[in-house]
């Protein structure tokens, strides 16, 4: 077996399981390290997302250090820490502030689910087929302020 070697590292932001081992398994077939997974802690009233939350904790790739965000602030702390040349994001809730955005000297590549900009925000895939689109899509973009 050859040992891979790495030439970047990247944090995962996400919190659908499926896209976190895409993501995973595609950067590591690139030569890029994925280092930990940001998710933002569920609201203390929401029973359904915390054990939505603790089915993907579990199912996790196990390289991957986890990280439970009580707020936004944390993602700058997380970013510091771990000084990711890229990140990747899937279905994360939050607007990254410029400060995090600039701690990825690659930029944060954003997956979003529909052909933008048509149906942002979230769920727009049921909001696409809600009001009958022809087409779906998937649009990929680097994240800026602005998103």
């Amino acid at each position: 077996m050859r040992k891979r070697s790495f030439c970047s590292r990247a944090l995962i932001y996400s919190t659908i399981l499926p896209a976190i081992w895409d993501v995973d398994r595609i950067a590591r077939d690139h030569g890029i390290e994925s280092l930990a997974l940001a998710i933002p802690e569920p609201t203390a009233n929401d029973e359904q997302v915390a054990a939505e939350v603790q089915r993907l904790l579990s199912r996790v790739p196990p390289r991957l250090d986890v990280f439970l965000l009580a707020e936004k602030s944390d993602l700058e702390r997380l970013a510091h820490e771990y000084a990711p040349d890229i990140g990747f994001c899937a279905g994360f809730r939050w607007k990254f502030p410029s400060e995090v955005l600039a701690m990825h000297p690659l930029g944060v590549l954003n997956g979003h689910p529909s052909l933008l900009p048509r149906n942002r925000g979230p769920y727009p895939l049921a909001w696409a087929i809600r009001g009958g689109d022809a087409e779906l899509g998937l649009t990929f973009h680097l994240m800026d302020v602005e998103l």
